[in-house]
C-alpha cells in the first residue's frame, strides 16, 4: 500500500469509526488484521514525518542531538524511540529506503535494522547495492532475520579491521547484590557461556537426572550459581569435568575457512547464528584443533573423509535417550534455528520425531531442534512434527483442531 496523502488522512477515519462493542467472533480476525495494517501505516507516516521534521531543522532548534533523543524528550519509550529514530535516519540517508517505506514493501521494524549498513554506505565503505539486496530480502523475512543479514554484511565489510577487546563493568543491583555486565566478541562470549552451561548441565543432571531441561527462570538462576562455581574451581586450580576447556562451535564453509575471505555466499557463524570473521575461525582451529562434520553424498551428516579425526557415533539407537554432544553439534551444522521458528539452534532441545517413549531411536535422522515452547506443544498439547521428503519438518495441530 503506497503511503499517499489519502492513506494518511484515512487513518483518522478508521480510528474515529471504530466501535469495540460491535466486535464478534466472526469479525474479530478481520478487525485485528485491519488494526495491524493501521499500526504499520501510522508507523511509516511517523518515520517519514520525522525525516521532514529533521530536514526543516526543528530538532536542532530543540537542542536534540538526534531523532531518538528528541522522541525520548517527548515521552516516547526508549525502545520505540530507538526504532523510530533509526528508521528515520535510514530513510533520510537512502532514497531506496525512503521509497520502500512509502510503498509499504517493508516495515519500520525492518528498516530500523538497516542502520549499520546505511552508516557504511554513508562512509563509502560499501555501495547501495547492499541496501537494495537487504530490502528485497526483508520483503519475505522477519526483522530478526534482517538483523542477522545486516550483521553478515557489516562483518564482511569490516572483517579486516582490528576487533575491540570487550569490557566487563561492575555496578550495584537490588537487594544489595552486585551486577557484572560483559560486552565480548561473539566467540569469547560463546566460550564463557559454554563454560557456565557445562557446569549448569552437570549440576542439573546431578539433581534431576535425565529429566526435562531447566526453565528459563531456573536457567538464569543456575547460570549465576555456575558462574560462582567456575570462579571457585579456577581459584582452586581445578578443571571442569569432561576434560579440557569448553568447545567453541563455528559453522563455516570450507572455501571461506581456507581463504579467510568472506564472500556473499559465505557461511561463518556460531551455532546461535552470530557471524564471526573467518580469521577468528582459523585462530580458534589453530588453538584447539578441528572437529569436522560434512554432508555426505547420500544427504546425511557425517564425518569428513578428507580430515583424519577420531570417528564419532551419530546414531545411538535405543542405548541412550538424550542426544549426545556430538549429535547436537551435527544438528547445529544442519539447522540455524528451531525447526519451527527463529529461535537460534543453540537454545533448542533435540526432539525425537518418533518419540522415545513410543520406541523411537536416538539417531540423527530422528532428531530435530525444537525450542522449549514448540517442544511443549508437541509433548503436552498434541501437536506433531512430521519430516517432509526434503528434510524439513511440518508442525501439525491436533486432529480436533484441524477438524475445527
Amino acid at each position: 500500500m503506497t503511503l499517499t496523502a489519502e492513506v494518511i488522512h484515512g487513518v483518522r477515519e478508521v480510528v474515529a469509526g471504530w466501535d469495540p462493542t460491535t466486535i464478534d467472533r466472526a469479525s474479530a480476525g478481520g478487525i485485528g488484521r485491519a488494526f495491524v495494517d493501521l499500526a504499520d501505516t501510522v508507523a511509516r507516516a511517523q518515520v517519514l514525518g520525522l525525516v521532514a521534521t529533521k530536514r526543516v531543522g526543528l530538532l536542532a532548534d530543540a537542542g536534540a542531538r538526534d531523532i531518538s533523543a528528541w522522541l525520548r524528550a517527548q515521552g516516547v519509550s526508549g525502545r520505540d524511540a530507538r526504532t523510530l529514530g533509526d528508521a528515520a535516519w535510514c530513510a533520510a540517508s537512502s532514497v531506496l529506503v525512503r521509497d520502500a517505506l512509502e510503498q509499504g514493501t517493508v516495515s519500520v521494524a525492518h528498516v530500523a535494522e538497516l542502520r549499520e549498513v546505511c552508516d557504511l554506505v554513508t562512509n563509502r565503505s560499501c555501495d547501495e547495492s547492499e541496501i537494495a539486496t537487504l530490502l528485497e530480502r526483508a520483503r519475505h523475512e522477519r526483522p530478526e532475520e534482517t538483523r542477522n543479514a545486516v550483521k553478515a554484511v557489516v562483518q564482511r565489510v569490516r572483517h579486516h579491521e582490528p576487533r575491540p577487546v570487550g569490557r566487563v563493568t561492575e555496578s550495584d543491583a537490588e537487594h544489595g547484590q552486585k551486577q557484572l555486565r560483559s560486552v565480548l566478541n561473539p566467540e569469547d562470549h560463546d566460550r564463557v557461556r559454554r563454560a557456565i552451561d557445562r557446569i549448569v548441565d552437570e549440576q542439573w543432571r546431578a539433581a534431576k537426572g535425565d529429566g526435562a531441561a531447566p526453565t528459563p527462570k531456573d536457567l538464569a538462576e543456575r547460570r549465576a550459581s555456575a558462574l560462582v562455581e567456575l570462579a571457585r574451581r579456577s581459584l582452586a586450580g581445578e578443571k571442569s569435568k569432561g576434560g579440557g576447556g569448553p568447545e567453541v562451535v563455528v559453522i563455516i564453509d570450507a572455501e571461506t575457512f581456507c581463504t579467510g575471505e568472506l564472500r556473499p555466499a559465505s557461511e561463518s557463524r556460531l551455532d546461535d547464528g552470530t557471524p564471526v570473521p573467518p580469521t577468528v575461525a582459523q585462530q580458534l582451529a589453530a588453538e584447539a584443533g578441528i572437529r569436522c562434520y560434512a554432508r555426505l553424498a547420500d544427504g546425511t551428516v557425517g564425518l569428513s573423509e578428507r580430515i583424519r579425526i577420531a570417528p564419532v557415533a551419530l546414531d545411538l539407537g535405543r542405548r541412550k535417550r538424550l542426544a549426545s554432544y556430538e549429535q547436537r553439534l551435527a544438528l547445529a551444522v544442519e539447522h540455524r534455528t528451531c525447526i519451527v521458528c527463529s529461535t537460534p539452534v543453540a537454545f533448542t532441545q533435540a526432539h525425537h520425531l518418533h518419540w522415545w517413549d513410543h520406541g523411537g531411536p536416538t539417531d540423527l535422522a530422528n532428531l530435530a531442534p525444537a525450542c522449549t515452547p514448540h517442544h511443549h506443544l508437541v509433548h503436552d498439547r498434541g501437536w506433531t512434527l512430521e519430516r517432509r521428503p526434503d528434510g524439513t519438518c511440518e508442525l501439525r495441530p491436533p486432529p480436533a483442531a484441524e477438524a475445527a
